[in-house]
């Protein structure tokens, strides 16, 4: 074969060819990972690894194509296979269970691809469909293309940022070896098929083709629940912990600031009675400083009071204006804990996003919690400067690790949805406010009562 044309069978090759494919479906699963130090060194060679391998076992394949060449394919995709997973292990900071996991994805999307534009191209006419003319390769890559967008946003993007943390080895290892067999399966087809049948029918193609295509589509659909299931596990596990928590320092609150309610009150028995040595102004101004410190909040709800008696001592440390109209006592069909989770999630939002500002004048928290039309309404305001992006229709956490942080809004969700409420967030032109409905409970018995009859 003349030199020339080599190169642009090698080119035709590599724009509609297995390699290709695999490290953009690499790409798509893979980019958001921690990457290690050098990764574009790392990357580099990686890549120059595997195109070189491709490009020789490619060459080493064609003088024996007619040779048994069906076990020395099946070898190649296997070599292709292992040095893709060690270019994983080694560019992104994983584990090797994890790369793994993400080896399986990359090999279902590449199949993917490769199966839809090839199911496309048999049923094209010949001079679009065939893939070794330069309009036929880039009809290829047009479809490829387009199957690639259609991965990455039904199976691709589900995964972003959501690292499965203890993968199923085994499970991971069975999707593996599925893919293998269809590999083998396809190789033996393709080669039986050629030798058996002279022409045989395009249908036939187009129904292994539609096999391997489905396969892949439920490799891939399992892998997303697989990561949907451990992300849901772990955020409950971290809910529960966390209003555990929460529980636990309710009561170590109530302990401290009646402590404190009791210091203050004998402090200022103790200022008035230094009537005769001290002055009015110099009282006043003691007692003042004193007050400060006076946490008696009264709302008609203890657990609510305690909550706001020691959020108020950190907003006044902090120049925060807390102005609430609340009524305590339309609160009392919750239980306590869930109270101090709920409002103390709120508040302790409010109060990151209010202290990062600097004009004092903006620092201030709205809250309104009150009773309307047999409902329990909730509302917290506050203005925030951060840049805020939301998932889920709850904001993402501000400070960077999603792993540990940013359950706050997600426990009081699971509280309003609880109480068969719901809850919503808005953030625009700097305000962000929390709004909340909870049926209060003779409504709900109500509604009880007439489904009833």
């Amino acid at each position: 074969m003349p030199r020339l044309e080599l190169a642009a069978y090698i080119a035709l090759r590599f724009v509609d060819g297995f390699i290709f494919e695999l490290i953009v479906a690499a790409v798509v699963v893979a980019w958001w990972l921690p990457r290690r130090e050098r990764f574009v060194m790392r990357a580099a060679v990686s890549l120059a690894c595997i195109v070189t391998l491709t490009v020789l076992t490619y060459l080493a394949l064609m003088p024996i194509r007619d040779f048994g060449m069906e076990m020395v394919t099946m070898l190649r995709f296997v070599a292709l296979y292992a040095c893709a997973y060690i270019g994983l292990l080694w560019c992104w900071s994983i584990t090797v269970s994890q790369a793994l996991f993400y080896l399986v994805a990359m090999l279902a999307l590449q199949h993917f691809v490769y199966c839809g534009s090839r199911i496309m191209a048999v049923a094209l006419t010949p001079l679009i469909g065939d893939a070794n003319t330069w309009p036929g390769a880039l009809t290829w890559l047009a479809s490829s293309s387009m199957l690639v967008a259609i991965g990455y946003v039904c199976f691709g993007r589900p995964l972003v940022r959501r690292p499965p943390d203890h993968v199923g080895v085994r499970i991971v290892t069975v999707f593996l070896g599925l893919l293998l067999c269809i590999n083998v399966v396809s190789v033996l087809f393709d080669s039986l098929s050629a030798a058996l049948v002279a022409d045989y029918p395009p249908v036939l193609e187009i129904l292994m083709l539609l096999m391997r295509f489905f396969v892949c589509v439920f490799v891939m659909v399992v892998l997303v629940e697989l990561v949907n299931r451990r992300s849901a596990e772990r955020d409950s596990e971290a809910l529960r912990r966390m209003m555990h928590q929460q529980k636990t320092q309710l009561e170590n609150d109530r302990e401290t600031i009646d402590l404190i309610n009791v210091k203050t009150h004998d402090l200022k028995k103790q200022l008035a009675s230094l009537g005769g040595s001290l002055s009015r102004e110099q009282i006043s101004e003691l007692s003042a400083l004193a007050g400060i410190y006076d946490s008696a909040v009264r709302t008609g709800n203890e657990p609510l009071d305690v909550l706001l008696a020691g959020k108020s001592l950190i907003m006044e440390q902090r120049g925060i204006r807390f102005e609430r109209i609340i009524d305590g006592e339309a609160l009392s069909f919750m239980r306590p804990a869930d109270i101090y989770a709920l409002f103390g999630n709120a508040l302790d939002n409010a109060i990151e996003a209010v202290g990062r500002i600097d004009n004092p004048d903006r620092r201030v928290i709205e809250m309104t919690v009150r009773k309307s039309r047999g409902m329990l309404v909730v509302h917290v305001e506050n203005p925030y400067e951060d840049v805020l992006e939301f998932d889920d229709g709850l904001p993402r956490t501000t400070t960077g690790d999603s792993r540990y942080h940013g359950f706050g809004t997600k426990s009081m969700r699971m509280l309003a949805e609880q109480y068969g409420g719901a809850m919503t967030v808005n953030a625009s032109d700097g305000v962000f406010v929390l709004d909340m409905l909870l049926p209060m409970p003779d409504v709900v018995r109500a509604s009880k009562s007439l489904n009833l009859a």
